[in-house]
């Protein structure tokens, strides 16, 4: 985001959701399993890079008022619930409007990545803050954290589970 901008950045990433649906749904009806991989490599980078909107409100809200803060946050709060009501919601229903199973449901990620794209168009984004940037750190120093090697073992515990 520091290289190539905030906008352009969360752009990309809904033209990436966009093809990884299109992928997903002609691999579905193709049967194309390694295609099917792929496609969901490509939402999956898709949905990372939209967590970073989070970090945008957050460093917006810095910069408000008190009432613009509860607002923002009130929409932040709705969208995750109207996210996790909706999300699986069209999910289920885009199983049955094919005769192939989950086409209609990436037909539905495809639709939400679009209508991503269509919002973050017009902002207008800050660029990330470039004067705090932090050394970098070796690996070997990373890996002998104690922090590191816990949450590492906690994420490997999690697979497993």
């Amino acid at each position: 985001m520091q290289k190539f901008g905030r906008k352009k950045v969360f752009l990309y990433a809904s033209l990436i959701g966009c093809l990884g649906a299109g992928f997903a749904m002609f691999s579905l009806v193709s049967g194309l399993f390694y295609l099917f991989c792929f496609a969901t490599f490509l939402l999956g980078f898709f949905t990372v890079l939209n967590q970073f909107y989070r970090f945008l409100a957050n460093e917006a809200l810095n910069l408000a008022t008190q009432n613009d803060k509860n607002r923002a946050t009130a929409f932040v709060v709705a969208g995750g619930i109207m996210g996790g009501i909706l999300g699986p919601n069209l999910a289920n229903i885009g199983t049955l409007i094919f005769d192939t199973p989950f086409v209609g449901s990436f037909l539905f990620a495809l639709l939400l990545c679009a209508i991503n794209f269509a919002i973050t168009l017009p902002l207008t984004l800050t660029s990330p803050n470039t004067k705090k940037q932090s050394q970098k750190v070796p690996l070997l120093t990373c890996l002998k954290e104690p922090n590191f090697i816990l949450a590492t073992l906690a994420c490997v515990l999690d697979l497993h589970l």
